[in-house]
């Protein structure tokens, strides 16, 4: 009898090993064989950019989780005496000022390039439009994207490094129109400009709007 339970035993555990081992093939041929082709199909059906019901497009054209961008300045607290030389840039830290930013695509085209085949949609074109809005409960206490910074006026150190560069009569003429701006008080060294100006909205005055109407310059 003990014998018989012995056999019986080793029966049901080879069978059960026996059993393991063909899931265990099988479950490798359908992960190499199988598997990715469903997975294939899946994510095609899903992320289908030909078809605008799919999830795939709709979060293409539109994002669903929006962005937050944050924005610190570093202020030039002590610019007049920078610019007579006597001392070195003071900075205070102004923000953070953080912006939501929203995307969508926009006038999308399907084309073929310049493959010859039939297939019109394999290549995609479209504008990206963003919009930026202001979120004061995400921001610093008390901030507003009109708040005023003082800081470098990038498009004139620009300007006049271009202009140094240039050398010859034309950059010396360059200068001396630089010189007059400063002095007429139409620009500053360190400028004194909004938060949202100088992110989104645009500084349109002394040599950034001289570098926009300027014949050399306006199409850059």
């Amino acid at each position: 009898h003990f014998y018989k339970r012995v056999m019986k035993a080793w029966c049901i555990w080879g069978s059960v090993a026996g059993l393991g081992l063909v899931l265990v093939v099988a479950g490798i041929v359908a992960g190499w064989a199988v598997g990715p082709n469903i997975v294939e199909s899946l994510v095609h059906e899903q992320m289908d950019l030909t078809d605008q019901e799919t999830d795939g497009y709709k979060y293409f054209i539109e994002p669903p989780v929006p962005v937050m961008v944050k924005f610190t300045f570093f202020e030039v607290s002590n610019h007049e005496e920078v610019i007579a030389g006597t001392e070195k840039p003071f900075l205070t830290e102004k923000g953070p000022y953080t912006y939501q930013e929203d995307m969508v695509k926009k006038d999308l085209k399907w084309s073929n390039g310049s493959d010859a085949s039939n297939d019109t949609k394999q290549f995609l074109e479209f504008g990206q439009y963003k919009n930026y809005t202001f979120l004061q409960d995400e921001s610093c206490t008390g901030c507003t994207e009109d708040d005023q910074v003082r800081m470098l006026n990038m498009p004139l150190a620009g300007l006049i490094a271009k202009f140094v560069e240039m050398g010859s009569f034309a950059g010396q003429a360059g200068l001396a129109g630089v010189d007059t701006m400063l002095k007429n008080g139409t620009d500053e060294l360190f400028a004194l400009t909004t938060v949202g100006d100088f992110l989104f909205r645009g500084i349109k005055t002394g040599a950034a709007e001289w570098m926009m109407i300027n014949s050399l310059t306006k199409e850059r």
